[in-house]
């Protein structure tokens, strides 16, 4: 379901707001003859709401903060960002 999300380049306000699907995924990792699952934290925007997403931006969800902590990766068809997010 989608959310109401302030969108802020480079952590600077005032920002612009969006509409973004949140997923917060765990993810299964390999480490030795054992498994680590970290938690992942994923948004989904569309690319005409955010058309330059950036690693540092910042996303207000709620009061929630989080930063772009990878470059964001665009579906085949154009429309959709999908960015990974650290909490702040």
């Amino acid at each position: 379901m989608a959310v109401d999300a302030r969108w802020l380049a480079y952590g600077e306000p005032p920002g612009v707001p969006v509409r973004v699907l949140c997923r917060v995924p765990d993810e299964r990792m390999a480490f030795g003859p054992t498994g680590v699952v970290a938690s992942t934290a994923q948004l989904l925007v569309s690319m005409e709401d955010v058309p330059e997403p950036r690693i540092g931006d910042h996303v207000l969800i709620g009061a929630a903060r989080y930063r772009v902590q990878s470059a964001p990766i665009g579906d085949d068809l154009g429309l959709i960002w999908t960015v990974d997010l650290a909490p702040i």
